[in-house]
């Protein structure tokens, strides 16, 4: 169990709910974030077993945060609290595992992660990761390794052995951390977990019959998996060449795992118990005779040394396998530990094997322990290893020179002299028939599985002829030509490949164009009559002789492809204004044909120039090219202020006829770009130095309102005298007429006038014309009803410490006596923080003292100080607290009526779900509700619907949960949400429903926002509110006529009929304003200026 904060204990005996809150990505995701309920799963083992490592898993739906993207395989840190039902209490944050997302799917905004914990990172392989180079190696070493390799730390509780059985020999090249661990594992008679702290614990099954917890009957359903207990006899381990050591017997459950470091002596350690605890050597029953000790088990004697050892082993231990649903668990259980639960008045100690928790303010769990069947023959006989090893063929090992691993894939071997000198490999990517040669692996024939082929590789010796026929009917064959040392090739029968696009088959070497297969070049018979070399362009329809026997022929159609240009696109970068910048001149050379056959073309003209570029045709170079000069100044736009683009046309006359045409375009530089998302920030740096003090500046005005008050008949005149404030202290000097500072007591109406204090100076004067005429404040009526809360306030910042205040107590004292005893005679001393009082008492005491008999009397006093004790003498009269009465109505919790019952006593049958009857004085009476099943079955339900109709689309949720158990209530709320082509309409109803099935609506409230603006209203009111671009209008409804009774438009309130209970003010705030005002005698107009 994890360590518990300081006050757990206490919040989980009284009533409380679960919170929960998670770390995805370092960004904190509470109740409001989530979706539906988190599903945490803790596996250790749902059968008896060791030798596992096991995967928690963490499965929740959020909303990401605004502007926030859940990073690629993030942390994700779950914690939980305890929070008491009245939210006074709450106990420290526990975590509940460290996880890292494996899998996520998205809908709208929602994002489910599938999450994995630290488990995961031991899925790696280990012998490329090692530093160790020399083997075997410590098993204590090599965990210690793979745990600094994963990244994690070692819960304290696992220990791991160093003797000299405990070693890992060198491990195949395609092991995973995993299976080591697993293997480390089953040395210790155990399986490894990951903890909720997020660290590595080697778990063993439990040897103790004292639960962690007591859940008693906090649970909804248990299924026993079999009858009794079932306890562990025998424990197996096969290493890697299939050797078996096993210890105990076949009288109850054998647990059985791979380890390739196994040793009889290691199975022993799991399995066997020592002998030695607390100092005190124990034998079992005739080991002791005639002062002899007798050692039956060999262990206990090693080199005739007695070893003795404060251990349990797994021989022994047993189990009840079972599964239980809806558990009531304390958070800190992990897996492993024990617990207890109550079916039928009977205890039974459990194991939480495996743990599925709902994240809910329940903390609602479902666990198991089960058991396998065993349903294998007994005649004859095998072991449970033996059985596994029947069942399947393990990878990493050899059978009759076949193998399968995660590297290779299958692999079969030829043997020869004991070592393998061919072989056939097969997996995913290779499929190939290898020889073992000059130390490495060789391919003799292999799938290629590009070309779609099988290939043959090195020496081939074929027997026989291969003929034409043997050709067709088997397919073609590809033989390397380095491999064919003698005989004759015939071209006809086979096709020599140098690549796809130039080969030689049957009477012609073939080039072919790689862009197009239709333009070909052939060497021999290249229409199949004339013998030369010939080309085509359209796939061998035409063909043009380029050579032959008669010399170069010269194909004239193709003499406009000798006219070419050097350059056939230009680039002019010029401003964001469009303006080139700087003078720019680029040249393109026009030529016809080349080497020898090269003559000067002649340009005609180049068109398609625009306003502000200039083109120059040169002399002839030479090499026999015209130069075309194209040249733009500085500062010129080309037309206009935008990036452009256009085409030159240079008009050639001879050799040929014919136009090349250059591409030109003008870009722009663009405008500067939009700033760019903030960048996380940065480190804090360090503190600069401290700037020089800046000249003080010019004094600002003090400023204050003065407010006083005073209780008369009638209206008092303000001070008549010049009054001196203090903006300081706050305080007023002079003759203020009987006003006063502070809301004075009384019976008569309470008046007040105000003045503002504005000056530069630490004080002001403050004349008589300043106050205001006195206003009638208050005067005493009858109750109002109370008012509707308010909404809290923004928390003020921190006030400044006052004066300690008075430490307050009512102080009770008790004491039993036939009638009402003395007080004490002398003063004690009360101490408030501990609410002791010492001194005299004269037998009373501050708590209840057992009956015997006598009243028991109450005296009270008023302890006021404000030190930390206080002297209290006086005390109130002795009143009568209790006396004893008859003895009240018994409760009996058993599965059988009782016998000895009086009437009005109660009985809750264990045996019947806890229901509840009433004796009548001659039979028992069941008094318990019949629908609280029913109810119950209902306790919290929540649905939701979403319906497409052929005119609207509604989606409906309701929230069902029981309010009053004892009285069969159901609170019911259900949310609509409907849309038209018109409108979208909200609707919320809250309904509470008896056993009868009566349902009384409390409320029904609707939000419909259409073309004609947003409505609000509630049904059992005759008030709506009309929300439009233009307006804010209150509607009355009668029936259902509707009457606009108010609106709020253009900045002005239009209302039928105003009630001003006090005054109405006419004039900007801070403004001078007109105030109509009640007063005594009436109504009154008054002018207030902005200075005043």
């Amino acid at each position: 169990m994890q360590s518990r904060p300081d006050n757990w204990a206490a919040v989980f005996a009284v009533p409380h709910i679960t919170e929960y809150r998670f770390l995805i990505g370092g960004s904190e995701y509470r109740e409001s974030d989530i979706q539906g309920t988190p599903i945490i799963e803790k596996p250790l083992m749902q059968e008896p077993c060791i030798g596992r490592c096991c995967t928690g898993s963490l499965t929740l739906a959020v909303r990401p945060h605004a502007n926030e993207t859940i990073p690629k395989a993030a942390c994700v840190q779950a914690f939980c609290r305890l929070k008491s039902r009245n939210g006074n209490t709450v106990t420290d944050w526990v975590k509940q595992g460290k996880y890292w997302v494996s899998r996520r799917s998205t809908s709208g905004s929602l994002v489910t992660l599938t999450c994995r914990d630290g488990m995961m990172l031991a899925g790696r392989t280990y012998l490329d990761k090692t530093q160790y180079t020399v083997w075997p190696v410590a098993m204590a070493d090599v965990f210690n390794e793979i745990v600094s390799l994963m990244g994690v730390t070692v819960d304290s509780r696992t220990i791991i052995e160093t003797g000299g059985d405990y070693r890992v020999a060198y491990p195949n090249e395609d092991v995973l951390m995993s299976e080591i661990l697993s293997m480390i594992a089953a040395a210790h008679g155990g399986s490894f977990v990951m903890t909720e702290k997020g660290e590595l614990r080697l778990v063993q099954y439990p040897d103790t019959d004292s639960p962690i917890q007591a859940l008693g009957t906090a649970y909804m359903q248990y299924t026993p998996l079999s009858t009794g207990k079932k306890s562990i006899s025998r424990i197996t381990l096969t290493d890697s060449a299939d050797n078996q050591f096993t210890y105990g017997n076949d009288s109850g459950i054998e647990l059985a795992a791979g380890c390739e470091y196994a040793t009889q002596e290691m199975v022993e350690r799991i399995g066997a118990s020592y002998s030695l605890k607390s100092g005190v050597l124990f034998v079992s029953d005739g080991a002791l005779s005639n002062g002899v000790l007798t050692l039956s088990d060999e262990s206990a004697l090693q080199g005739n040394v007695i070893v003795l050892a404060s251990k349990t082993g797994l021989i022994g231990r047993s189990f009840i396998p079972y599964e239980l649903s809806g558990t009531y668990l304390d958070p800190l259980l992990e897996v492993g530990d024990t617990f207890s639960v109550t079916r039928k008045g009977e205890t039974i100690l459990l194991i939480a094997a495996s743990i599925s928790i709902r994240c809910n303010p329940s903390f609602v769990c479902d666990l198991q322990n089960g058991v396998a069947d065993d349903d294998e023959d007994e005649v004859p006989y095998v072991g449970a290893a033996e059985l596994q090893a029947m069942r399947y063929v393990s990878t990493g090992k050899s059978y009759f020179g076949n193998r399968i691993n995660r590297k290779e894939g299958f692999v079969s071997e030829l043997l020869h002299d004991g070592a393998a000198t061919a072989r056939l490999i097969a997996n995913a990517t290779t499929f190939s028939m290898q020889r073992y040669h000059d130390g490495a692996w060789q391919d003799c024939i292999y799938f290629d599985a590009v070309e779609q082929k099988y290939r043959l590789t090195g020496d081939v010796t074929v027997e026989g002829a291969i003929t034409s026929v043997d050709l067709a009917t088997s397919g073609k064959t590809v033989i390397n030509g380095d491999n064919i040392t003698t005989g004759t090739l015939n071209a006809q029968l086979v096709k020599i490949s140098g690549s796809r696009d130039f080969y030689w088959n049957n009477d012609n070497i073939y080039l072919i164009d790689p862009t197009s297969d239709q333009r070909q070049i052939r060497i021999g018979a290249f229409d199949g009559t004339n013998l030369g070399i010939g080309f085509t362009k359209d796939g061998g329809k035409s063909w043009s002789t380029a050579l032959d026997f008669d010399g170069l022929h010269i194909n004239q159609q193709d003499e406009y492809s000798g006219v070419t240009l050097t350059a056939t696109s230009i680039a002019f970068p010029a401003a964001a204004d469009g303006t080139v910048t700087g003078e720019k001149t680029f040249t393109s050379n026009v030529a016809a044909y080349t080497g020898k056959n090269s003559v000067i073309p002649t340009v005609a003209s180049v068109t398609g120039a625009p306003k502000g570029m200039t083109i120059t045709i040169g002399a002839a170079l030479e090499s026999k090219e015209v130069p075309i000069t194209i040249t733009v100044a500085d500062g010129v736009t080309l037309g206009n202020a935008d990036s452009l683009n256009g085409v030159l046309s240079v008009n050639v006359t001879s050799p040929v006829a014919m136009t090349h045409r250059i591409n030109w375009c003008k870009v722009n530089t663009g405008a500067k770009g939009a700033d760019g998302k903030p960048g996380k920030d940065g480190a804090n740096g360090k503190d600069g130095t401290n700037g020089k003090d800046g000249t003080d500046g010019t004094n600002g005005y003090n400023q204050a309102i003065i407010t006083l008050y005073q209780r008369l008949a009638s209206t008092p005149e303000p001070p008549t005298a010049v009054i001196t404030y203090t903006f300081a202290t706050g305080e007023l000097a002079g003759d203020m007429g009987g006003w006063s500072r502070t809301v004075p007591d009384g019976e008569n109406a309470c008046y007040t006038t105000c003045a503002a204090a504005i000056s530069k100076e630490a004080s002001i004067a403050i004349p008589a014309s300043a106050w205001t005429t006195a206003t009638k404040l208050v005067e005493n009526g009858t109750n109002g009803a109370d008012g509707k809360p308010g909404k809290d306030g923004t928390d003020g910042k921190n006030g400044t410490d006052g004066t300690n205040g008075y430490n307050s107590a009512v102080v009770h004292l008790y004491k039993r006596a036939e009638s009402a005893p003395d007080v004490p005679a002398s003063a004690l001393l009360y101490t408030f923080a501990t609410a002791s009082l010492t001194g005299t008492l004269d037998g009373w005491t501050q708590s209840l003292p057992d009956a015997d008999g006598n009243p028991c009397w109450v005296i009270q006093s008023q302890a006021v100080a404000r030190t930390a004790t206080v002297s209290v003498s006086v005390w109130a009269a002795p009143i009568k607290l209790v006396e004893d009465g008859e003895a009240g109505a018994k409760t009996y919790y058993q599965d059988t009526p009782p016998t000895d019952a009086k009437e009005q006593d109660l009985w809750i049958d264990t045996d019947d779900n806890c229901k509840l009857y009433r004796y009548n004085g001659t039979e028992w009476q069941s008094v318990q509700d019949m629908n609280i099943p029913q109810i119950l079955e209902q306790l919290i339900s929540v649905n939701t619907t979403f319906s497409v109709l052929q005119d609207s689309i509604e989606s409906k949720a309701s929230s069902t949960y029981v309010t009053n158990q004892y009285d069969s209530l159901l609170k019911t709320f259900n949310s609509t949400l409907k849309q038209t082509a018109e409108s979208l309409q909200a609707e919320f109803e809250a309904a509470t429903q008896n056993a009868a099935g009566s349902v009384d609506t409390k409320y029904s409230t609707l939000i419909r926002a259409s073309g004609d603006g947003v409505e609000i209203g509630k049904s059992n009111s005759a008030f709506r509110t009309l929300l439009t671009n233009e307006r804010l209008s209150f509607m009355q409804y009668s029936g259902s006529v509707a009457t606009e009774v108010a609106y709020i438009s253009n900045k002005k309130l239009y209302i039928t009929d105003a009630q001003i209970t006090n005054s109405l003010a006419i004039g900007a705030q801070g403004k001078n304003t007109f105030v109509w005002a009640k007063t005594s005698n009436g109504l009154s107009l008054r002018y207030v200026s902005a200075e005043s």
